[in-house]
């Protein structure tokens, strides 16, 4: 059941990697538009953009593209490589990238008063949770992690 887990992992790593190049690629597109339309609704007034705001919004989502591309990257590492050797660290290290990611992130959308983005933070954490809590049910306490 481990290696479920661990293959779990490294498709979440793959699926972040795609959303990270889609928000670099094509941050306006239509695949995006259920997020962006209330975000621009929210912090602009309207669900269109100026050139100039949706230049700088297709700026900002495409950092934040590149920034999940290379979070996806250690992601997918961590659970091949690096989940076979059972040190608990590699556990703790996924576990506490995604509770930090989603604490700060959810909160700072939903200050800016940006539901749309809580709730899709909320479904990924549902998709992700669920290798996390099967990782560590796993655990031998004497070793940490067990192998996979």
């Amino acid at each position: 059941m481990r290696k479920f887990w661990r293959t779990w992992m490294m498709l979440l790593g793959d699926a972040m990697i795609l959303l990270g190049l889609a928000m670099v690629l094509a941050p306006s597109s239509a695949l995006f538009a259920p997020l962006n339309e209330p975000a621009w609704r929210a912090i602009f007034g309207a669900a269109e953009l100026t050139a100039e705001a949706r230049a700088y919004h297709d700026f900002a989502l495409g950092l934040a593209g590149a920034a999940t591309v290379g979070w996806g990257v250690l992601v997918f590492f961590l659970a091949w490589k690096a989940l076979p050797g059972g040190q608990p660290w590699v556990w703790q290290a996924l576990a506490l990238s995604l509770v930090g990611w989603f604490a700060i992130d959810t909160a700072h959308v939903l200050m800016a008063g940006v539901v749309s983005f809580a709730v899709f933070n909320v479904v990924l954490a549902v998709v992700a949770v669920p290798a996390l809590i099967g990782l560590a049910l796993q655990r031998d306490p004497a070793r940490g992690l067990a192998q996979a």
